[in-house]
């Protein structure tokens, strides 16, 4: 009975994973998801200081099919954090209110028998000044044309973005993390593939260019960490690796034998 269940358990489970890997695959292959720049887009950390990153990056990926379209260091700059979150509020505010409007205006039309209709943009109490009552949908200010608001309030964050990443030359130079673009799909997917030095049994030496990320969304990156240095990853990933043998080692070890252990201390203070 127990090598049936084995053997259950494992078609089991290689079922679902090629299940779930030709799922992955339909998604990678799909024409929409192809034309977003996240499909040819690696992330690649552990960057070594002591040379050039374009040159580095391009010796190691400018042989690979289609090669290298930009290379942008990452920058975890507090202040560009804080303006990329507004403007994300911005473009999910805008994406609402446009749903709004054009669910007003089909309204609007049918009842009228589909008949030409201006009617002015939706309308919204936004706040003159963002603060953190406005992402909780409170509102405070004058009322103003909310599609022009939010798109006037996106381009002038993307100025300043743009403004505090081009005074920003020495954060570039001491990055050790980049955003590299490949004008391929099968080029982002090859680059993020370990080489020989960073197999498995070699993965706890520190390994130039690792670990690299394909297929990533912004959201999903730890934009304070992406520039943390080689040798304190590996400072954080030894005491990592010591809590958890320490919570593994105290969840298997009986307490009952803690007790006995403290019964036999206590008889041999007795004794002596």
């Amino acid at each position: 009975y127990v090598l049936e269940t084995v053997v259950i358990a494992l078609y089991v489970t290689l079922g679902d994973i090629w299940y779930y890997i030709g799922i992955r695959q339909r998604h990678l292959q799909d024409s929409d998801y192809q034309k977003e720049l996240r499909a040819n887009t690696v992330i690649v950390t552990g960057i070594p200081s002591s040379q050039s990153m374009d040159q580095i990056l391009q010796d190691m990926f400018g042989s690979l099919p289609g090669g290298i379209a930009k290379i942008s260091p990452c920058l975890s700059s507090p202040t560009i954090r804080q303006l990329v979150e507004m403007r994300k509020w911005h473009v999910s505010a805008l994406e609402s209110d446009v749903c709004r409007y054009l669910v007003r205006l089909y309204r609007r039309c049918k009842r009228d028998n589909w008949q030409a209709v201006e009617r002015p943009l939706a309308y919204l109490r936004l706040p003159t000044r963002l603060s953190i009552l406005s992402h909780i949908g409170i509102f405070r200010g004058e009322k103003v044309d909310s599609i022009a608001y939010h798109c006037r309030e996106i381009v002038q964050l993307n100025n300043d973005i743009c403004t505090l990443r081009a005074s920003m030359p020495e954060a570039a130079e001491t990055s050790t993390s980049a955003i590299v673009v490949f004008n391929s799909q099968q080029s982002a997917h090859e680059a993020a593939r370990p080489t020989v030095s960073a197999k498995w049994y070699k993965r706890a030496v520190t390994t130039a260019c690792w670990p690299r990320f394909s297929d990533i969304d912004p959201t999903e990156v730890n934009w304070s960490g992406v520039n943390v240095g080689a040798r304190l990853r590996r400072l954080y990933e030894f005491v990592s690796r010591i809590f958890i043998f320490t919570i593994i080692t105290l969840w298997i070890f009986p307490g009952k034998e803690l007790e006995n252990v403290n019964v036999i201390i206590a008889g041999s203070d007795q004794s002596g």
